[in-house]
């Protein structure tokens, strides 16, 4: 099987790898025009096949792609070396590349929809056209929630092509601490820092309940554009406020692990972006953390309100104030959520099962 995606692979998309990494009964290659040096480690022990490597300038073989829609005859003869009977494609900003390579090959596509590839308004009119022959050719599409799959039913995709699919992450990595060490309470927040991310809500309401919770530590994870207003924002808490900036995996492992509470504001943007599912909330409960969140676009997916988390009303720092107050004050309250979001990620988010599901998927698009 061949895995599309243009870049191999942002450092963000660990999710991608992940998966790969899971799949018994299936070999998976990795095919893309280029590398993204960012996320370098995550393609180790993995097979590539990339367009900048097949003899001929890339930026050349890309154009003959977009222009003619066919694939460079080097790079179609790389990827045809590893007998893919299928090509997996990864957002449906691939739709067109993905589209001319199974043809190519002659196997059937899979599209895995991940959120911004269809909640936002793109005037990009080639991947409107290309989205739309996916669509038309009822290629089967998994959405990575239920809600990304009313956004592509919306959009046009039929319905009975369409399935959730839960990427999932390894519960035996992300595990709730045996034995935390003595520090102050902390509240994580992982993600990138911009304004979509929401870490200036977090802020604002750890700054106005800091008098009422003195002892409460802030530990962001990631960076971004916001990063040095958000630094600025932060003043006021002093040194209860830390930034990490980019970690290695395992140590964002840690940080998380280390924590009482996590924090996922991600907001609704008026562009359209909103959380597709959130891996930082799964992440979060796997580790045994409760919580608090924005209810937006497929959070309340991973995050059950009231029984894993507090979900706040979307875009309302008030009230995600309020969440998070509720939560600060009932150690109890935090132990049960944590307890039951980590149960609640073995039965549902589990890699290792999902990916079962997903094989059992592959099994099905070959044979018919």
């Amino acid at each position: 099987m061949a895995v599309f995606r243009k870049r191999l692979l942002p450092a963000s998309e660990t999710f991608i790898a992940s998966q790969v990494r899971h799949l018994e009964n299936w070999r998976a290659v990795l095919a893309g025009y280029t590398y993204d040096r960012s996320g370098a480690h995550l393609l180790d022990g993995l097979d590539t096949c990339c367009l900048s490597e097949s003899g001929c300038c890339s930026l050349l073989q890309q154009i003959y792609l977009r222009v003619f829609g066919k694939i460079p005859p080097a790079w179609l003869k790389k990827v045809r070396a590893y007998q893919p009977q299928l090509v997996h494609a990864h957002f449906g900003w691939s739709a067109a590349p993905a589209l001319a390579l199974a043809d190519a090959l002659d196997v059937p596509l899979l599209t895995t929809f991940h959120g911004s590839d269809i909640t936002i308004q793109s005037s990009n009119a080639q991947y409107g056209r290309a989205r739309r022959r996916l669509f038309e050719r009822k290629s089967p599409v998994l959405a990575v929630s239920a809600f990304v799959q009313k956004k592509l039913i919306a959009g046009g995709a039929d319905e009975s092509s369409v399935r959730v699919h839960y990427i999932g992450l390894d519960t035996s990595l992300f595990t709730p601490a045996v034995h935390k060490t003595d520090h102050p309470p902390r509240v994580v927040f992982v993600g990138r820092l911009n304004e979509q991310k929401g870490c200036q809500d977090l802020l604002r309401a750890a700054i106005e309940l800091s008098q009422k919770y003195p002892d409460w530590q802030y530990h962001i994870v990631g960076d971004g554009p916001s990063r040095q207003a958000l630094e600025e924002q932060a003043a006021p808490l002093a040194d209860r406020c830390t930034f990490y900036g980019l970690l290695p995996p395992e140590e964002v492992r840690k940080v998380v692990q280390e924590a009482d509470v996590s924090c996922v504001p991600s907001r609704v943007m008026d562009t359209g972006a909103e959380e597709a599912l959130s891996l930082a909330c799964a992440e979060a409960s796997a580790s045994g953390l409760p919580v608090v969140a924005y209810d937006c676009g497929g959070i309340g997916e991973v995050i059950q309100d009231q029984r894993t988390g507090l979900l706040a009303k979307k875009n309302d720092s008030k009230d995600l104030t309020r969440c998070l107050d509720d939560m600060l004050s009932d150690v109890h309250l935090r132990m049960t959520f944590g307890q039951q979001g980590r149960q609640r990620m073995e039965e549902y988010f589990n890699i290792q099962t999902q990916c079962k599901t997903l094989e059992a998927l592959y099994d099905e698009l070959v044979r018919s």
